[in-house]
């Protein structure tokens, strides 16, 4: 039995796959831009990259807070055991 497509049906298909040409065509202009001297897709609506927006810095963190008496003093509250306690229900969602 040969399978019958009727025209709508063909009209049908080539809509459906001219629209998905249309918006794979869409997606790639986003995504690579128009060229090399074109602005971030972005900017169109107001935005800016974070990239360029915030200064490249560099951040030096004083590690001298380490070798302090008071900081080589401080224990993990891991090391004290935590004493179980029969507290609440034993069913929580059981009618009172």
């Amino acid at each position: 039995m040969a399978l019958v497509i009727l025209p709508y049906q063909q009209k049908q298909r080539k809509l459906i796959i001219l629209l998905v040409l249309i918006l794979f065509l869409f997606g790639v202009v986003l995504f690579f831009g128009f060229g090399p001297g074109q602005q971030w897709v972005g900017s169109w609506f107001g935005l800016e990259p974070v990239a360029s927006s915030t200064p490249k810095t560099i951040v030096e963190v004083d590690t001298d807070f380490f070798d302090d008496p008071r900081y080589k003093a401080l224990r993990p509250f891991a090391d004290e055991p935590i004493e179980p306690k029969n507290i609440g229900r034993d069913n929580p969602f059981a009618p009172y």
